[in-house]
């Protein structure tokens, strides 16, 4: 019987968590003003939730937002309403200042889960997803940067 290793993602050789709480960030005009385009460790939000969570670093991207304290990063799920003021930001829009809830990783998408495989046979076959949109013109993904150990 084979044993599965466990598989964890780290970002820059640190491990990663999932928060455990939601938290709200307070993103101020300072911040908008401050804040650079298509850089998630430099943009608005990122300088709002390193000032306000005390973080020495933050990375915002469109999917997850992760906030490093020492050696440890902290991964929360970036709300739809801070993503599309991302996009709009990274295209040369503007930012709209304010607050926006970062939440906490749902048990289905926590690191080091597998999702089970039924034993019984579909019957009825497997559905294809039609294409889906891939944004352009903003930050990159972060999914393509993460490390596996």
């Amino acid at each position: 019987m084979k044993k599965h290793r466990r598989r964890h993602q780290t970002i820059d050789g640190m491990p990663i968590d999932d928060s455990i709480k939601s938290e709200v960030v307070h993103i101020t005009k300072q911040d908008v003003r401050l804040g650079a385009k298509k850089s998630p460790g430099k943009c608005a939000a990122a300088l709002a939730a390193k000032r306000q969570f005390h973080a020495d670093e933050a990375r915002v991207h469109l999917g997850r937002t992760y906030l490093r304290y020492g050696k440890r990063w902290t991964r929360f799920l970036t709300p739809v309403s801070l993503k599309a003021e991302i996009i709009s930001f990274d295209r040369g829009g503007t930012f709209t200042p304010g607050d926006y809830l970062l939440h906490k990783m749902p048990p289905a998408k926590t690191l080091g889960k597998q999702q089970s495989m039924s034993k019984k046979k579909r019957k009825r076959p497997i559905q294809r997803r039609g294409p889906y949109h891939v944004f352009v013109g903003v930050r990159r993904r972060m999914e393509r940067n993460l490390s596996s150990i």
